[in-house]
């Protein structure tokens, strides 16, 4: 397995500009989603190995999905190990999901070698 870190930016609301529950029914439609992704890499024989909420930021520049622009989002990270496969079908999952602003997987390398120091034997034949 191949240890991947995915990176999301995800749709959200200004806090100035909307009222308590607005935000609130929001945090939780982001968890719906970060729970999404940590169960279909479980169900594909994946490990999730961290989540981390990076907060909600003016984007870069403005971005536009899904017919729509946005210059504000919520950063979330995932790291986790799982198969190519699995990697490339939840990329696919995220591309069609209308919450996701953008995505990103980035691959780290490794977990077993990472992880235990463990070497695989070199074919020496």
């Amino acid at each position: 397995m191949t240890k991947y870190e995915l990176v999301l930016l995800t749709k959200t609301v200004r806090p100035m500009t909307s009222s308590f529950n607005t935000i609130t029914s929001m945090r939780d439609t982001h968890k719906a989603l970060l729970k999404e992704c940590a169960k279909f890499v479980l169900d594909n024989q994946g490990v999730v190995r961290q989540f981390q909420n990076l907060g909600e930021r003016d984007l870069p520049y403005r971005m536009k999905r899904h017919q729509q622009l946005f210059d504000y989002a919520s950063y979330y990270t995932m790291t986790f190990d799982a198969s190519p496969r699995t990697m490339i079908e939840l990329q696919k999952q995220l591309k069609r999901n209308e919450l996701v602003i953008r995505h990103t997987v980035i691959n780290l390398g490794n977990s077993l070698q990472e992880t235990t120091g463990y070497l695989p034997a070199e074919n020496t034949h």
